[in-house]
């Protein structure tokens, strides 16, 4: 599976890809909207007489594209061929048809990214920022078991300390982390979080002297209804 979405196109330059309803049906049977082999036998086309293209676009380069910078000045045509036909027998007409296509399926493209890079949303709406002291509320796309988020915001079960769980950011710093179990809610719509900065004091006992430090915390209260703001 490629970072984003792949698509192909036939020998008359038309385009084919799972964008939209269609893919979101593929992936709730368990299928790979980004194979090619897939996309053939949805629109009942011969993938090998086609020309092959992974758009591979990491999270960062997504949000760029979310931030209004064109498909096209991010990522090169060429750069995402992926076999089928050779890229020779492309003609212009049929490149500038193909980026014509880009570029009015763009919106679509964008949404396939919410689905893609859901976890890695997730976690920057949960833990990113440069304001940590803060409550929010983050509705999810849709209903989750608490395992699930527990897995997609990658917390792992704590030792010992404040809270249930432990996250580490990019950085490799801590955060404690109190998911509050909802049984008998039914499956999570929403999370309520809470962050702050917890600030405690500590005697070293070789210096005698008191140390202060400071530890990222954050309580998630999960949600079955929506919550008033």
């Amino acid at each position: 599976m490629c970072e984003y979405f792949s698509f192909l196109v036939d020998q008359n330059g038309q385009c084919y890809a799972l964008l939209g309803q269609e893919r979101e049906k593929i992936i709730e049977k368990g299928g790979n909207p980004d194979s090619h082999s897939e996309i053939a036998s949805y629109y009942g086309i011969d993938e090998d007489k086609c020309w092959k293209f992974d758009l591979q676009l990491s999270f960062d380069e997504w949000k760029r594209l979310l931030q209004g910078e064109a498909l096209t000045t991010i990522k090169v045509l060429k750069d995402c061929y992926d076999g089928g036909r050779a890229l020779e027998e492309m003609t212009i007409p049929i490149t500038q048809k193909v980026q014509q296509w880009l570029a009015d399926n763009e919106k679509a493209i964008m949404e396939a990214g919410k689905l893609k890079f859901e976890n890695e949303r997730l976690k920057e709406l949960v833990f990113g920022g440069d304001e940590w002291n803060k409550s929010f509320i983050v509705a999810l796309n849709r209903a989750r078991t608490l395992e699930e988020i527990v897995n997609k915001l990658e917390l792992k079960e704590a030792q010992r300390g404040w809270g249930n769980y432990i996250y580490r950011d990019p950085e490799g710093n801590l955060i404690r982390v109190i998911m509050r179990d909802p049984s008998g809610l039914g499956n999570v719509t929403h999370l309520a979080v809470q962050r702050w900065t917890h600030r405690y004091a500590r005697i070293n006992k070789e210096t005698d002297q008191v140390e202060v430090f400071e530890e990222r915390r954050v309580n998630i209260i999960p949600s079955s209804i929506p919550i008033k703001e």
